[in-house]
Formats: C-alpha cells, sequence, structure tokens
C-alpha cells in the first residue's frame, strides 16, 4: 500500500509498532525506499519507544483517513481515540490480524 501510494504522489505517513525490527517484515525495504514517510517503534529496543496514538490522531488533520492493521488492542485503541477527537468512524479503516 505504501509502494501505491508513493507511485501515485499521495501524501501520506506510515507509523509502524513492534517488538522489534528483526520481528517486523519490510522494515529494511521502508526504510531504504521510503525514510522520509516511515516512523518506526520498537518496544524491546535499547531505547523503546511507543506510538502515541492521541497525539497522532490529534494532530490529523480534517480529511486525514487512517489506515490500522495489526492486533486488536492497537486497532481498538485507534478507533476509541479516534471517536473522542470527533473523528469520523469512516475516516477509520482497519483489518485485523489474528
Amino acid at each position: 500500500m505504501a509502494e501505491a501510494l508513493a507511485s501515485r504522489g499521495a501524501d501520506f505517513q506510515l507509523h509502524y509498532s513492534g517488538r522489534a525490527p528483526q520481528e517486523m517484515a519490510f522494515v529494511n525495504d521502508l526504510r531504504r525506499h521510503l525514510p522520509n514517510r516511515c516512523r518506526f517503534y520498537f518496544s524491546q529496543a535499547q531505547a523503546p519507544t511507543r506510538l502515541d496514538v492521541s497525539a497522532l490522531l490529534g494532530n490529523a488533520s480534517a480529511d486525514t483517513v487512517i489506515y490500522v492493521c495489526g492486533p486488536t488492542r492497537l486497532i481498538d485503541t485507534v478507533r476509541q481515540t479516534a471517536r473522542r477527537f470527533g473523528i469520523a468512524e469512516q475516516r477509520v479503516q482497519f483489518e485485523s490480524f489474528i
């Protein structure tokens, strides 16, 4: 999806969260091909970083469409936070990895 958006010249950001880069698909490719579009968060790194969903959605423009995929807990957090910020449900698309 990121490559398709980039090839169309779309404005987007990819926020990718996981335990460690070696456990996450496509990290090296994304770093190499889309370095200015991707932010990575690693919970089990030497210097752990966490995705701050509230900060991210709180700064989203009125026309931002949010795509979230991953575990149920992440999806629920994004959907609940979006509701709290008044982001319309149709602007939050999701896919669960069970």
